[in-house]
């Protein structure tokens, strides 16, 4: 009986790692943009300080209660609990701060300027990369280094090309897939015009 229950249980704690592991992988997939991602990170701090603060309050109220009922050791171990929470509180609002004052200072700035760039380069850059494509540059004879690069762009492109219709119209994918373009083609330009 022992062991049927100890093989059960093996049996779901490996079910529940292979859906863990499934729904990490699924996570990995989806893309999520960096201005997105950002934003997300400092509403899960915000909800953390929230939090740390509602059961703060609740220690409090826990060691009043303790006092009344004149029980010294729960009141200092509440009292324990309740500076490590408020130590954690603090470190957690300057993160915090600082986190929001990178986002809107350095990120967004950034950011900004790299979609504004986009924005204007956009087209012409697509023009220019499809031209080049379509001239089936593998075919002709190229440094090594250049046909590798081609394969990356080759490789990227059609990534994003047959990506979800849903993403390709995320701007913060366009973006995203801009500027890892951009980067191999920049690259690609150099190498190619060090050529003798």
């Amino acid at each position: 009986m022992a062991k049927e229950i100890s093989m059960n249980n093996k049996a779901a704690i490996t079910d529940q790692r292979e859906q863990l592991m499934s729904q990490m992988e699924e996570k990995k997939r989806r893309f999520v943009g960096p201005k997105s991602n950002f934003e997300q990170s400092i509403n899960n701090d915000i909800d953390y300080l929230l939090t740390l603060q509602e059961y703060i309050n609740l220690g409090r109220e826990e060691i009043a209660k303790a006092n009344k009922r004149g029980d010294k050791f729960a009141v200092a171990k509440l009292n324990v609990e309740m500076f490590d929470a408020i130590a954690k509180f603090q470190a957690n609002e300057g993160i915090l701060h600082d986190k929001k004052i990178h986002y809107e200072k350095v990120f967004l700035p950034q950011y900004e300027k790299e979609l504004a760039e986009f924005k204007k380069n956009a087209d012409q850059f697509a023009a220019e990369l499809g031209d080049y494509l379509d001239s089936k540059p593998l075919e002709r004879p190229i440094p090594e280094e250049a046909k590798k690069l081609t394969q990356a762009l080759i490789s990227e492109h059609e990534k994003a090309m047959t990506s979800e219709k849903e993403l390709r119209n995320d701007l913060e994918y366009r973006l995203y897939v801009y500027k890892t373009l951009k980067r191999i083609w920049t690259k690609l330009q150099s190498v190619l015009e060090a050529q003798p």
